[in-house]
């Protein structure tokens, strides 16, 4: 399974591109957003990288956004975007964050390069053990559960359920279900870091990605994601990037899209890649 570079970032201002999800909804759409210090705003492209829109968070401030990701929410039968506000290198801030908004129709042709979001949702939380920095937000398509996954340890990394329904109104404590060492024989260093993840649209195939690795666990029937999550899985190809932050499936579950920052020493412009998947 070879690597397929898709092109260039066409938009210039995707710098530290963070995350990348698969629309659902808009075919042939991805979304991007920078993390920490952008303006409160994502950006759709096309599977080539070629910008469509920008769509700015109205009332929404990027704090640190480290992830997106696209599943159900209240609504029957409406896709949602979860931006998670969950990045805390210094693990200083108490209260987390993950907007929520149905997912905008993109139109390719004669669009505004600069539309507001408006009808948001927060659903703020707390974990249970402490403060921690995160950068991997998974949203359950069959229980429409949320799963954080930590970054900044030095073994194994805890999983975090936020359980649907949410509140948006009060702040919720995210609990911790299990922990797992990615890289148990392995001496630590920060490129075993989890950095992303995202599971296909019938909650059957799950990736978790490393900044040097990604992992691959199958999902079974009325099993639930944190016992798939719980097995050996295996390791999938991966061609490590600048600063790969970012990992999502295709649309049809056909392969993986990845996408990095882009590495300013080297002056090397981030690529989408793409890897299919037998």
């Amino acid at each position: 399974m070879q690597r397929i570079d898709l092109g260039e970032i066409e938009n210039d201002e995707i710098l530290e591109a963070s995350g990348i999800a698969s629309s659902r909804f808009n075919q042939n759409i991805l979304w991007t957003h920078n993390d920490s210090g952008d303006e409160n705003r994502i950006f759709a492209m096309d599977i080539n990288g070629n910008h469509v829109g920008e769509f700015f968070l109205n009332n929404v401030k990027n704090r640190d956004w480290e992830d997106i990701a696209i599943g159900p929410g209240p609504i029957e039968g409406v896709d949602y975007i979860f931006v998670g506000d969950i990045g805390d290198n210094r693990s200083e801030n108490d209260i987390k964050h993950i907007y929520r908004f149905a997912e905008p129709q993109v139109y390719t042709d004669n669009q505004s390069s600069e539309i507001n979001i408006d009808n948001i949702e927060s659903i703020s939380y707390q974990y249970e053990d402490g403060n921690r920095d995160a950068e991997s937000l998974i949203v359950d398509p069959i229980t429409k559960d949320i799963i954080i996954i930590s970054k900044r340890e030095e073994s194994a990394v805890h999983f975090y359920l936020l359980p649907f329904p949410h509140d948006t109104e009060n702040i919720l404590t995210a609990q911790l279900i299990m922990t797992k060492d990615f890289y148990p024989n392995i001496n630590f260093n920060t490129s075993q870091w989890i950095v992303a993840g995202d599971i296909s649209k019938d909650g059957s195939k799950i990736l978790i990605k490393s900044y040097s690795d990604i992992f691959y666990f199958t999902r079974g029937r009325n099993q639930s994601i944190f016992d798939a999550l719980n097995t050996t899985g295996e390791k999938l190809p991966y061609v490590t990037e600048p600063q790969g932050e970012a990992i999502c499936w295709d649309r049809m579950t056909s392969g993986y899209f990845t996408l990095s920052e882009e590495a300013d020493d080297a002056n090397q412009p981030a690529h989408l890649y793409f890897y299919p998947y037998n």
